[in-house]
């Protein structure tokens, strides 16, 4: 009888160690230990990939909502651990014989028993306060672990070198424009920026451009911070229907890149005469500058009268009063920086009037 006892109580010990060992391994086989506090270790969270066999089973959270980022993505950044509201949380413990449940709160709110994966939709900081218990109430410190939700994309701006023209409806740019794009991300911070210049197009944003192209241009830039949130929207400074600035945001803009600089001519009231290489004029002549393009339009026409000092904006007929070479340099510039190549007209201006003579012929 007593054989009998000792045999069953053997029996029992090695069926209770079986249990409990099987169901540490099974444990320890769907996620790694929370030995390690929760800070530093990833094995406490899931953002993303294939699901342990033993979390398979559980209910699949529905989708959710507050961020536009494609999928759930987490970003640590040296000091924080940043994700957007699609990532969820999983909570594993492993027991050296009879693990039993875990409990855990949210921001210190009320505590509650870990049965399947969630989320933390709310952006901002969080902490998840959490512990394991076994089966004969061996209970562990509790762990804290910290995150920040970010659910709000960069924002983006474009910035001209030079203020934009507008006229006939249109916003006028040149080669001679360079463009930078500013992004700013409050929270997990800004991954990448990229832009196009012909709307389908996009690169990387490295450093500030300029746009070659004749024509019209689509600009469209968008901004993606580190937990996939994604922004296709810009602003940008322009004048309003008052004259006045104003910034606007937009998915798009139609630039017209106009880089064809104006013509200028020098022309005077009367017609010059041509002697030994040079065009003859009197003082009385009068001379005009005009400058033309077909697109931004003229800004401003500049003039220098026989080399002397800075050019200056041309205001009114030129004339020369004395005798001798002259020449009038000009050159233009229209509304979006091209300047034209400086036309010269030299004059030779003859104040000196004929010597007259007479002879008295006879027999």
């Amino acid at each position: 009888m007593i054989r009998k006892l000792a045999i069953i109580t053997v029996c029992s010990a090695i069926a209770l160690w079986a249990t409990s060992a099987s169901f540490s391994q099974d444990a320890t086989d769907d996620a790694a230990t929370t030995d390690q506090p929760a800070a530093e270790s990833t094995d406490t969270k899931t953002v993303e990939g294939d699901q342990p066999a033993a979390a398979a089973d559980m209910e699949k959270p529905a989708e959710i909502a507050g961020t536009n980022a494609e999928k759930a993505m987490s970003y640590f950044d040296g000091a924080f651990t940043f994700v957007n509201s699609k990532a969820l949380f999983r909570l594993t413990a492993k027991d050296n014989f009879l693990a039993d449940k875990i409990m855990y709160k949210i921001d210190g709110g009320a505590e509650q028993t870990y049965d399947k994966e969630f989320p933390i939709t709310a952006e901002g900081k969080h902490t998840i306060s959490y512990y394991g218990i076994d089966k004969i109430g061996n209970k562990e410190d509790e762990k804290v672990y910290h995150i920040i939700v970010d659910n709000t994309a960069p924002e983006i701006g474009l910035v001209p070198a030079y203020p934009l023209y507008a006229a006939n409806g249109k916003y006028y740019i040149s080669k001679r424009f360079s463009f930078n794009i500013n992004a700013t991300d409050a929270l997990s911070g800004v991954k990448k920026i990229t832009y196009t210049v012909n709307g389908k197009d996009f690169t990387d944003y490295v450093t500030a451009f300029s746009i070659y192209t004749e024509g019209d241009v689509e600009f469209r830039a968008s901004g993606e911070d580190n937990v996939g949130n994604k922004s296709a929207k810009f602003k940008i400074k322009l004048v309003g229907a008052d004259g006045k600035d104003v910034v606007e945001e937009k998915e798009s803009i139609l630039f017209f890149a106009d880089n064809i600089s104006p013509t200028v001519t020098i022309t005077s009231d009367k017609q010059l005469l041509p002697s030994n290489g040079k065009n003859i004029a009197s003082k009385e002549y009068k001379y005009t500058v005009a400058s033309a393009d077909k697109e931004s339009g003229v800004r401003t026409t500049y003039v220098r009268v026989d080399g002397k000092g800075d050019f200056i904006p041309y205001e009114k007929e030129i004339v020369f009063g004395t005798n001798g070479d002259h020449f009038i340099e000009a050159k233009s510039v229209d509304n979006v920086g091209n300047f034209s190549d400086t036309v010269i007209l030299p004059v030779y201006v003859d104040v000196i009037p004929p010597n007259s003579t007479i002879n008295t012929i006879a027999d």
